[in-house]
């Protein structure tokens, strides 16, 4: 009884440390094989042989298998290399001369490269035969930093000079993010002694917090009161002769948006193991699909292009809505026992296979809703001149000598969708594991593996912010095993083929385009929904082309290198 006690007030202590350190655990985007030391040694086929306070992670039913406390702290240092060389864009300034211009664009690289991701597992039967209980808190096995060059704002292409360079190619894409994903988990598991089965269950509360920061283009406002003009450059159905407009990227008119929103949910993972035979494994965990609603607000930076206007928000509050999705994974261990082994004892040499689904299909876009419009009202002289003054409304009191004036009015700011549109994506996992060196008192064993993961990303949506590519990988391991526990390591390098993207779809966001529609009309502002083309509206006059257009076009060089280090205590 007293070791019980013991035992629970070791996990409470546990759970306490682990949400106290919570907020140091970021990670985000597209998994990659996979958490833990042990794991990542062995290829990530590890749901069949997991026999520690991970196990909650990857297959609770082996929760069973703890006979005594264990305390698991796995640190995996993440780099990532991604480097981005944007196609040329070219354009014909907006059908009012004809002349091409173009910008080109130099790459760039993401410079939050290094991603520390902190694990803790924890876990012991409590003094029960054929019970197993964890806790334990970590992210997903990826990276959630990115940092790449500012919205930067450089003399566009002109009459003088067509061509123009870009130091910032990615600013529609993704200036930079940084996003937490951490999975708080309590989980239990009961093993059916005649049938040689156990069954677990892992209970979760994923929490997400979102920093994100791109630029949108925010060209369009001028003609906004008067209509401007509703012919989009390259539609067939423009009258001849007749002025066009297009997104041009102008220097001046980069607006950088960045959005912080926190959320969160229930989850659990189920797990099944069963042992026929003291060489054979073979075990199965589902997590389902689930949603994340999370709130915050969005700031806008206005560009300098529109400094005159007096541009601000009514309202900063935005909500995110993205879904996670169904993981199912599959394997099967043969491990070789010593002649004179006892239940509990590792093996002499084991090998697993793994085959892992994760079911992205169900995410087709990060759904962003803005509660605040866009309006402007600015005091001006009898000359019509701007006089400076801090405004937000017409009925404000301006500097004696001006009155309170709009030129655009207030338009509804559209909820967004961030299309991507991801694919079902798969790994096979092949993990071995050998025992070469034991004494009375200590053991080493090391470990390889390797796998083959097909990504989730669609070529035409293609995005630097949550990129999932075809990779192949090779891990290497090991360990030094004492009577108090075991010192852990493991490298893996990961490799995908460079990624060409010639018919993107991704386009850069235009908030203020120009359009003669009801600006109190919230539908009508769909027609610039990134991804949307279809018009909506007769008012748009059946534009049967987008004015905005494809920024993910280029070359995407992605390479990947794991380092994890970590120990299991034995108490």
């Amino acid at each position: 009884m007293r070791q019980t006690q013991r035992n629970i007030s070791l996990i409470a202590l546990g759970i306490c440390g682990a949400l106290g350190a919570a907020s140091e655990v970021r990670a985000a985007g597209f998994e990659h094989p996979d958490n833990g030391t042990i794991s990542l040694g062995r290829g990530g086929a590890y749901a069949a042989g997991v026999d520690e306070p991970s196990a909650l992670y990857y297959n609770p039913a082996a929760l069973t298998r703890l006979k005594r406390h264990k305390l698991t702290l796995n640190l995996n240092l993440t780099d990532q290399k991604m480097v981005f060389d944007r196609q040329d864009y070219t354009f014909d300034e907006g059908g009012r001369d004809n002349k091409p211009r173009t910008w080109t664009f130099d790459p760039v690289e993401n410079e939050a490269r290094l991603f520390p991701a902190p694990m803790y597992f924890e876990g012991s039967n409590l003094g029960m035969e054929n019970f197993g209980f964890a806790v334990g808190l970590y992210g997903p096995s990826s990276h959630g930093a990115r940092k790449f060059p500012d919205a930067i704002g450089s003399e566009g292409p002109t009459n003088a000079s067509p061509t123009a360079v870009s130091k910032a190619g990615q600013q529609y894409m993704i200036i930079d993010q940084s996003v937490l994903l951490v999975y708080p988990s309590v989980a239990a598991a009961y093993r059916i002694d005649p049938a040689k089965l156990s069954l677990g269950l892992t209970l979760q509360a994923p929490m997400l917090s979102v920093d994100y920061n791109l630029a949108a283009d925010g060209d369009g406002s001028q003609g906004a009161s008067q209509g401007g003009t509703p012919y989009v450059c390259g539609d067939p159905a423009n009258p001849p002769g007749v002025a066009c407009f297009q997104s041009e990227e102008k220097w001046d008119l980069i607006a950088p948006n960045r959005l912080k929103t926190f959320g969160y949910n229930f989850t659990f993972i189920a797990g099944a193991l069963w042992e026929p035979t003291q060489n054979l494994s073979l075990g199965a965990s589902v997590r389902p699909e689930f949603k994340l609603h999370t709130k915050g607000e969005v700031d806008v930076e206005f560009p300098d292009g529109l400094s005159g206007i007096g541009l601000y928000m009514t309202d900063q509050a935005a909500t995110l809505d993205t879904v996670m999705p169904t993981v199912v994974r599959l394997a099967a261990e043969y491990k070789q026992m010593d002649a004179d082994a006892l239940p509990g004892d590792r093996p002499a040499w084991s090998v697993e296979g793994d085959y892992v689904w994760e079911g992205w299909s169900a995410m087709d876009a990060f759904r962003v809703k803005l509660a605040g419009s866009i309006s402007d009202v600015k005091c001006v002289d009898a000359a019509g001149a701007s006089v400076a003054a801090d405004v937000k409304s017409l009925s404000v009191t301006c500097p004696e000598g001006s009155t309170a004036q709009q030129l655009i009015g207030t338009r509804k700011l559209p909820n967004l969708n961030l299309y991507r549109n991801f694919e079902d994506a798969w790994s096979a996992r092949l993990g071995f594991e050998k025992r070469i060196a034991k004494s009375a008192t200590s053991e080493t064993r090391l470990r390889t593996g390797g796998f083959y993961e097909k990504g989730a990303t669609p070529k035409e949506w293609t995005n630097l912010d949550f990129i999932s590519l075809n990779r192949i990988g090779l891990t290497v391991g090991g360990s030094y095993i004492l009577p108090w526990g075991s010192i852990d390591a493991a490298y893996a390098y990961m490799y995908s083929p460079t990624w060409t993207v010639t018919n993107g779809k991704y386009e850069a966001l235009l908030p203020l385009e120009i359009c003669a529609v009801p600006p109190t009309d919230v539908n009508s502002a769909d027609y610039f929904v990134n991804g949307t083309t279809t018009p909506v509206s007769e008012a748009c006059l059946g534009r049967s082309v987008s004015v905005s257009h494809p920024v993910n076009n280029g070359t995407y060089d992605i390479g990947i290198q794991v380092l994890s280090l970590g120990t299991t205590l034995t108490f």
